[in-house]
């Protein structure tokens, strides 16, 4: 009898687990299990993000570098363009003033050739006006052209 009242007594029980207490429970586990299986899709998602931005990131830093060496080689360029342009212009200046340079002492030149030509000249006639006005001898005259020849 009393066994009989204990198996009546745990179906009961068993009944009233079954209605209310492992819906509950059972809802429960579940939901637990809905937000690991959530949660192990977020992570996945998550590193398929982190690989996706590291492919990203590799991307942008490639191109940059690529822009980076662009802009270095330009300015490469321009520095050998303004180098062969200042030394294309100091060639015209070198030019110019030496052009000038030779001017100024074939000028000079000429002109002490003309100073050169008038004191020359001056001598010359002096030279000859003391030769004339002493009319001496020979010796006298060689004399005073030797005279003559040293001062100039």
């Amino acid at each position: 009898m009393t066994f009989i009242v204990q198996i009546i007594s745990f179906s009961i029980f068993v009944a009233i687990c079954m209605k209310w207490i492992w819906p509950p429970i059972i809802q429960a586990i579940s939901n637990r299990q809905k937000e690991v299986s959530d949660s192990l899709e977020a992570v996945k998602s998550a590193h398929q993000d982190v690989e996706l931005a590291k492919m990203n990131a590799s991307k942008i830093i490639e191109e940059a570098k690529l822009q980076a060496q662009e802009i270095v080689d330009s300015a490469q360029r321009r520095k050998a363009q303004i180098v062969d342009e200042a030394s294309e212009e100091a060639k015209l200046e070198k030019e110019r003033i030496l052009k000038r340079a030779k001017n100024d002492i074939l000028a000079e030149r000429n002109k002490a050739k003309e100073e050169l030509r008038k004191e020359i000249s001056v001598f010359a006639v002096e030279g000859a006006r003391k030769i004339i006005s002493k009319n001496l001898s020979s010796e006298i005259n060689k004399s005073l052209l030797d005279e003559a020849i040293d001062k100039l």
